[in-house]
């Protein structure tokens, strides 16, 4: 009699359960680690980001300004590409500006509040606003705030009141809301 060597079908459909099983259980993991891969790169951005806006204000004795500063002149002011150029150009503190991890092509900028801040095209900057009103400082910027969207990929914090942020938090799970921030001084 002859013999066949093989697997049965059973056996197949166990193992094949056994591998869904698997991948149902991993996918989630992968993702929450995709996210905070994303965000240590976005905290590293910003922190990089700080230390040149460090460095200009160490030549200058005064943050960039941002486009609120520049009063009413113009809605190009508010481009934060054009906010942030000081920094690269003509003294290279930081060779290019990086763009938000988190802010891309999908992210929501149909709010009024958000739009004005995101002029500059695809890919967008991290958000800057220096601290201090232009007027009573006389263009000396005194403080400053980089925002990032997070990874809920809205700017939770376009219209909040100065110390009340939404700061996002990775053990809130991997879309909730807040803003990744960074204040300096």
């Amino acid at each position: 009699m002859k013999q066949y060597y093989g697997f049965t079908l059973i056996e197949l459909l166990v193992v094949v359960a056994i591998i869904g099983i698997l991948t149902t259980i991993a996918l989630p993991n992968f993702q929450h680690a995709q996210v905070r891969a994303k965000t240590s790169a976005a905290l590293a951005e910003m922190q990089t980001l700080s230390t040149a806006i460090e460095q200009y204000y160490m030549d200058y004795n005064t943050y960039p300004l941002d486009g609120n500063d520049y009063g009413e002149k113009s809605e190009e002011y508010f481009d934060q590409r054009r906010i942030q150029h000081v920094l690269t150009t003509p003294t290279a503190y930081i060779s290019e500006i990086p763009g938000d991890q988190f802010n891309d092509k999908g992210a929501n900028h149909d709010d009024p509040l958000v739009a004005r801040h995101f002029i500059s095209k695809y890919p967008y900057p991290y958000v800057y606003f220096s601290k201090g009103s232009y007027a009573v400082n006389k263009g000396t910027a005194k403080a400053y705030t980089i925002f990032s969207f997070g990874p809920n990929r809205l700017f939770d914090n376009a219209d909040s009141r100065e110390g009340e942020y939404k700061i996002y938090d990775v053990s809130n799970g991997v879309i909730s809301e807040g803003d990744l921030l960074r204040k300096g001084p």
